[in-house]
């Protein structure tokens, strides 16, 4: 189980990092 989970969760982890990236783009580094 686990060494199923720790590769999804890495890969949701970089999918919110590409998230954060774009919406601060879009935001302009607003909150």
């Amino acid at each position: 189980m686990d060494e199923l989970k720790l590769p999804v969760i890495l890969m949701l982890l970089r999918l919110d990092g590409r998230i954060e990236k774009v919406r601060f783009k879009i935001t302009g580094g607003l909150p």
